[in-house]
């Protein structure tokens, strides 16, 4: 598995590093560390590599960590899956900003997951956060279910974005837009 990690520092100068996947039975993991006013920042993706169907497993943990205190954790999950099992995390997508230029760094990312027999959809999901307060987009990927018809791409706006700098919703929703489309959606 190749992911990317992209890292953009807009109004904020951290320093930052990303380390290569490290793949170990089954398990796939990846740390973006950067420094700040705060301390030595550490954001863990680890991601366990579908079992064998029937009934496949995935699951995707990200741990954001500031020395040794947990700033916050996502998690999510694909369980018990018959057909064909999507857990990962979409290229390019993961994230450094200070999208309101305020010295706070947000860590961002986008990810899919599905357990489907079709060309339905996949669902997909865009965290941003600042400190431990998250913001998400939540919808479905779009894809090609016809010569010239697509279904899907559409999301819903989290409320925790009502309470956050505009800049905020700006920078997740162009996210969406750039990195949902599913490679079956692209033109042929």
């Amino acid at each position: 598995m190749t992911w990317r990690l992209l890292v953009l520092l807009l109004g904020a100068d951290p320093q930052s590093s990303v380390s290569t996947w490290a793949s170990s039975k089954g398990v796939d993991s990846r740390e973006l560390r950067f420094t700040d006013k705060s301390g030595d920042h550490v954001v863990r993706f680890t991601l366990t590599r579908p079992s064998a169907p029937p009934g496949a497993n995935a699951h995707l943990t990200v741990i954001h960590t500031v020395g040794k205190k947990e700033v916050w954790r996502a998690k999510d999950f694909v369980e018990k899956c018959e057909f064909d099992l999507t857990l990962d995390v979409v290229e390019g997508s993961i994230r450094l900003t200070d999208l309101d230029a305020d010295g706070e760094p947000e860590v961002s990312f986008l990810y899919r997951l599905s357990c489907r027999s079709d060309v339905s959809p996949l669902t997909a999901k865009l965290l941003l956060y600042e400190g431990a307060t998250k913001y998400a987009l939540r919808g479905e990927t779009k894809e090609r279910v016809g010569e010239n018809e697509f279904a899907g791409g559409d999301f819903t706006v989290d409320p925790s974005f009502q309470q956050a700098p505009k800049a905020f919703l700006e920078f997740a929703k162009a996210q969406w837009k750039t990195l949902i489309v599913e490679p079956a959606a692209l033109p042929r």
